[in-house]
């Protein structure tokens, strides 16, 4: 049970001095998290007994009590914000999706004779093969390489107008930009998906989908980054792609 609803379930028995603590505690709840029942009776003012009293009208033992239900509501509200913080980023995030050129990207990947996906890292890695195996549901067939470790081996596969998707998260790899030079020289599309939308990769490419990488502090109290929201842009490429076809009037 929150503190607000032990409030609200014994209001009628509270006084003026319980309302008066209550309502510094409820604008001051971190801090009071931390302090004893002699200085939140400094803060409010009042008797060392009055706090005392105050927590057992509420149906608790003593003030000891009250603290752990004060960390725990804290604790919520602090769960609350992590949740609502995650929710309002991907809200942002898909509203920004809605302004890529989905329609001239699909006609790529449609007109293309080869397709082609690279990623750079683990994450990026995972949404290379989450590509494959979503645009292996529309009879589009994406060839994975290794552009780093063996650049003559892949070059001459390239034709005119095939694309290549390149998925990075700082866009700043030399390897992979000088690799990408070369596929421009022979009119090769180069579609972008990046986290930093201000890099090298994003400039020289011919289309650049930025994604936003999402951080949050574990339990564990470690800063990890929720990266959700690379699979989600693909989701939104293939619904593009399908919708592009379906209009054509094909099937």
């Amino acid at each position: 049970m929150k503190l607000e609803e032990l409030i609200n379930k014994n209001y009628r028995q509270l006084n003026e001095n319980d309302l008066y603590i209550w309502n510094y505690i409820n604008h001051h709840k971190k801090e009071c998290e931390h302090l004893s029942i002699d200085e939140l009776a400094l803060r409010c003012n009042v008797s060392r007994s009055t706090i005392l009293r105050f927590s057992k009208r509420l149906g608790l033992k003593g003030y000891a009590e009250f603290k752990v239900f004060l960390r725990i509501n804290n604790q919520s509200d602090s769960d609350s914000l992590i949740v609502n913080n995650i929710y309002n980023g991907y809200i942002e995030m898909i509203q920004q999706f809605e302004g890529y050129r989905y329609h001239d990207i699909a006609r790529c990947i449609y007109e293309a004779k080869n397709l082609f996906v690279y990623g750079t890292g683990l994450i990026q890695e995972n949404t290379a093969q989450y590509l494959k195996r979503s645009f292996s549901m529309v009879n589009k067939l994406f060839l994975d390489i290794d552009c780093l470790a063996d650049f003559e081996g892949y070059i001459n596969l390239f034709e005119a107008d095939d694309v290549f998707i390149a998925i990075s998260y700082a866009g700043e790899n030399k390897r992979l930009l000088d690799y990408i030079y070369r596929l421009k020289t022979k009119g090769i599309i180069v579609i972008a998906i990046i986290a930093n939308n201000n890099c090298t990769l994003s400039h020289i490419s011919d289309y650049s989908l930025h994604v936003r990488t999402m951080p949050i502090i574990t339990n564990m109290g470690r800063r990890e980054y929720l990266v959700g929201i690379y699979f989600v842009l693909v989701d939104f490429i293939l619904a593009n792609y399908i919708e592009y076809v379906n209009n054509r009037g094909e099937k």
